[in-house]
């Protein structure tokens, strides 16, 4: 009678599942080491191209004076300063200001106004914004606001938005 000894045919089916197992394990890893790595490159490109990306407005001019066409709105010089060659896709603008017979209640444009296209360094840009809303407590916007927000946004490869820094204009 022989004997099967089925004891060494199953130390090296376990060797090998182990081993499997481990490769598993170190591939998926790698996959998430290689993702947060790829993240935190684009991202640190990101904010290095938004360094030569300084756009300000220097000039607002708001109210029924303001705009040619007699409707409310304002007029808003962007002016980007340096030398810096990056693209700038757009520009989000937020209005603010307070209720004349209450000072302390600060408003808000409930969104950013976007304004799509490169602000070119040195060359001053125009924007013409009238005024289609009005606050919930039925204050139109151009007849309290005294503060501008702009921030200039770079698309990154996938198109969605990258914000640089966020300059203030208080007038």
């Amino acid at each position: 009678m022989i004997q099967k000894n089925k004891k060494g045919l199953s130390d090296i089916v376990i060797t090998l599942m182990i081993v499997v197992l481990a490769l598993v394990a170190i591939g998926g890893v790698w996959a998430v080491v290689n993702n947060l790595l790829k993240s935190q490159t684009q991202s640190g490109d990101m904010a290095s191209k938004c360094l030569n990306v300084d756009v300000q407005a220097t000039k607002v001019a708001c109210g029924t004076t303001a705009m040619a066409s007699g409707n409310k709105g304002c007029n808003i010089t962007l002016s980007r300063a340096g030398q810096g060659t990056e693209l700038v896709n757009g520009v989000k603008v937020v209005f603010k200001g307070y209720v004349p017979t209450a000072p302390s209640v600060v408003i808000s444009s409930p969104n950013a106004t976007t304004i799509l296209g490169n602000v070119n360094p040195l060359v001053p840009r125009l924007i013409n914004y009238t005024d289609t809303l009005a606050f919930d407590s039925g204050i139109v916007l151009t007849n309290v606001i005294n503060k501008v927000e702009v921030t200039p946004y770079i698309n990154d490869v996938g198109g969605n938005p990258y914000l640089c820094g966020t300059t203030t204009y208080t007038f």
